[in-house]
């Protein structure tokens, strides 16, 4: 969905702009084979690496907040 409606991302000017795009993301969703097509380009530069580095730099961003919140 996100690549589907990259160009409306990218375009989106404030965090409102784009938490309300994301929360309609799923509705504007109408060509199902348009959506299965997107996953498959997008799925193969995707990997387990990929996946595990994200996770554990957000944990790691998160966890900073948490102590900085909790120290200050």
């Amino acid at each position: 969905m996100l690549k589907m409606h990259e160009e409306s991302l990218l375009s989106a000017d404030n965090s409102a702009s784009i938490f309300n795009l994301l929360s309609t993301l799923p509705s504007k969703v109408d060509d199902v084979e348009a959506l299965l097509e997107a996953m498959g380009e997008v799925g193969a530069s995707v990997t387990d690496v990929i996946i595990e580095d994200n996770r554990r730099r957000q944990v790691r961003i998160c966890t900073y907040c948490v102590e900085r919140f909790h120290s200050g």
